[in-house]
This record gives structure tokens, C-alpha cells and sequence, in this order.
């Protein structure tokens, strides 16, 4: 259901002196060989502890208009969504593929080690711990109430400022409180570079290992039966670019993030602050800015019915470069929309937004999503 998280040490979705030169020339040579000889392994074993396989489909259109002139945009997309994990005794697995009518990614591939009941140490893809979008939602999209990310969470692929995949090493661990508990995770990666637009490591087709990559996160939750929970998480990456003035950009980004349930109604929010320091050429660096959104749910009929709100928000003061770099980050974006669980694991969304983004004139749509979780 949407809000619990997916991938961590269960897979139920009931649903961070050694350079990076030194790194790199090692690493770079493990990816494909070490992921596809353990995955193809873990597949023929006979009798996994605990596997399991998820479909999570979607089919979405949008309509887009712009009052001042620019021509108004009608798209549709068809999204399948794979995910498969798998444990043998101590040693895990975690793969997930999307395939859409325009593209094919594996969104995460990785081998992973039980260090005990509560701790997993993982090695390959994986969604960097810098936002709840990344640690509750994933790709699938019958796991969101609403219809799509804030633009500050966005995908690499569809213009997001912030990394969201990287590559290395995860250390994914959680420990019993009272009633509650502390989940801790840490990642030692490879971030992506920049060409155009932020470019993650793609481990089938082009292994290749960019520069190094921090992050660290911290949450509580009162009570571990809820989702109710309160975060902090301080990221490091640095990012090679390609057709800019300089050559190298370090990004250094501190967030808070929160979920607060209240009987019917769910309260969810990040804010970010993004510091941008050039550490590679003379050119002027990127800006460093602020930047949010709020989420309010409230169940009209729960497990049936559930009504949205949004509002998302960046600071405007940055700079043309930037602004061009990332097009479709808004200055700020409102939406409403309802979600209605009409059948077993399926869902129809209607959402309604007003956007104001960074370049470019302000725009309003309509979009209408149908999403389901099989089996």
C-alpha cells in the first residue's frame, strides 16, 4: 500500500586515506561480472528462503496547457515495472527493471549480506537514501497516492536535480527502540555525471564508474507498528560535467523529511538545502538554493477512497545556467488530485496542477492514472 517502504530488510511491500582513483580502477571492473554471475546463481537455486516477484504496471495520460502561448502538450505512457528478490540463508538479491515504451533500465541490481537480523550490507545499484520518495516509493507507482514525485525527488531521466541511483555500497539496518525504532543507512558509492542532464551508472550497458558519492541517513519512528517517522539526511557527490564551463561540481545537500499519521489523515514532507561548489575548472558554479514540499492525504473511505494535496516549492534565484540545465524544476507547483482502490491491488488516480517552473511560462493539466501490484 502506498507509504511503506519496499526493498529494505524484509522486501515486503504490504507492501558512505582511499581516493576514488583507487576505487574506480578496482571497481569498475566488478559491476556487470559480480551482479550478473550472483544473480544468475541465486536464479537456479531450488529452494529460496524468501523470494519474491512483483509486476506493478501503469498506464497514464496527461494533459497539458499553457495560457500564454506555448503549445499545449497531450501524452499517454505504458509502464511495466519488474521486481524480484531473493534470500539464500545470508545472502540476498534485489533486482528491479522498468520497461516503458521509449526506454529500458534496471533501476536497481543487488547482492547483498544478511550481517544479522536487523543489518544488510548491499553491493550494486541502488536508490540513494536521500529522499523518502527513494526509501517508500520506488518506481512503482500503485505504491504513491499521487500520480508522480515532486520535481525536486524527480528521476535522473526526467530532469531531477538530486542523485537517485547510484552504485557502490549500502548499508541498509534498523534497531529496536521502546516501542519504536531507529533505521540507519549509509552509502559508499559512485554518483552519476552530467551530460545534459544528470546521468546515473547504468551497470548493464556501460559500467563505469564516475566519482565518488556520500550519504547518510537517519530516522525515527515512535512506533514501529506506524508509518509515522522523523528524518535527517546530509549527502555528498561529486559529478564530472560535460559541456559546461567547468569540469567538476561537488554537491553537498542536507534534508529533513517527515511522515505523521493522524487516524484518517497522512502528513508527509522534505526540505532541502543544496550547496553547489565547483572543484574542477573556472567556470561559475552552480547555485545554492532551498527547496520543499508538503503532502496532505486524508482517507474519505480507507482502503477505498483517499483525497491529495501538494504543494512544492525551489527558490528563485538561480541562476539561467541552472535553469536550463534543469527545465522542469518548478518554482513553484500546486496540485490536488483523489485516489480510488476500486479493485484487489489496483488503483485509478485523477490529479489536477498548477505549474510555475524555473524556464518557461506557467502551465496547468490533468492527468489520469490506472496502476495496479500483481500478484
Amino acid at each position: 500500500m502506498p507509504g511503506e517502504r519496499m526493498g529494505e530488510t524484509t522486501h515486503l511491500p504490504v507492501i558512505k586515506g582511499v581516493t576514488m582513483a583507487f576505487w574506480s580502477r578496482r571497481a569498475a571492473r566488478l559491476p556487470r561480472a559480480l551482479l550478473l554471475s550472483c544473480s544468475a546463481w541465486l536464479l537456479v537455486q531450488p529452494v529460496p528462503l524468501a523470494a519474491h516477484f512483483l509486476f506493478l504496471p501503469t498506464i497514464q495520460a496527461a494533459d497539458e496547457t499553457h495560457p500564454f502561448g506555448d503549445a499545449d502538450r497531450h501524452q499517454w505512457d505504458a509502464i511495466g515495472d519488474f521486481f524480484y528478490s531473493d534470500d539464500w540463508e545470508r545472502l540476498r538479491f534485489l533486482g528491479e527493471l522498468q520497461v516503458s515504451r521509449n526506454e529500458q533500465d534496471m533501476e536497481r541490481l543487488q547482492v547483498g549480506w544478511r550481517i544479522d537480523p536487523e543489518a544488510s550490507l548491499w553491493f550494486g545499484r541502488f536508490h540513494n537514501p536521500i529522499s523518502l520518495w527513494n526509501t517508500e516509493h520506488h518506481h512503482g507507482r500503485y505504491l504513491e497516492t499521487s500520480v508522480g514525485r515532486p520535481r525536486i525527488v524527480e528521476f535522473e531521466d526526467q530532469g531531477g536535480p538530486l542523485p537517485v541511483h547510484l552504485t557502490g555500497l549500502l548499508l541498509e539496518s534498523s534497531h529496536a527502540m521502546g516501542e519504536g525504532a531507529i533505521q540507519l543507512d549509509a552509502a559508499v558509492a559512485s554518483g552519476p555525471r552530467f551530460d545534459g542532464a544528470l546521468g546515473p551508472i547504468d551497470v548493464i550497458r556501460s559500467p563505469r564508474f564516475n566519482k565518488l558519492a556520500l550519504t547518510a541517513r537517519v530516522a525515527f519512528r515512535p512506533d514501529a507498528t506506524r508509518d509515522t517517522r522523523y528524518g535527517f539526511m546530509l549527502a555528498s557527490t561529486t559529478m564530472p560535467a560535460k559541456g559546461l564551463a567547468f569540469e567538476e561540481i561537488q554537491q553537498n545537500t542536507a534534508g529533513f523529511s517527515f511522515i505523521h499519521e493522524m487516524d484518517r489523515l497522512r502528513v508527509l514532507g522534505e526540505a532541502f538545502r543544496i550547496n553547489h561548489r565547483v572543484t574542477r575548472g573556472n567556470g561559475a558554479t552552480w547555485p545554492s538554493y532551498w527547496a520543499g514540499y508538503g503532502q496532505v492525504e486524508y482517507k474519505l473511505s480507507p482502503n477505498v477512497w483517499t483525497s491529495y494535496v501538494r504543494l512544492e516549492g525551489a527558490s528563485s534565484h538561480l541562476t539561467a545556467d541552472y535553469r536550463d540545465a534543469f527545465p522542469d524544476l518548478s518554482k513553484d507547483r500546486e496540485l490536488v488530485g483523489v485516489r480510488w482502490d476500486f479493485y484487489r491491488n489496483q488503483a485509478l488516480k485523477l490529479q489536477l496542477a498548477r505549474e510555475a517552473p524555473l524556464a518557461g511560462p506557467v502551465s496547468r493539466g490533468v492527468q489520469i492514472q490506472w496502476s495496479a501490484l500483481f500478484p
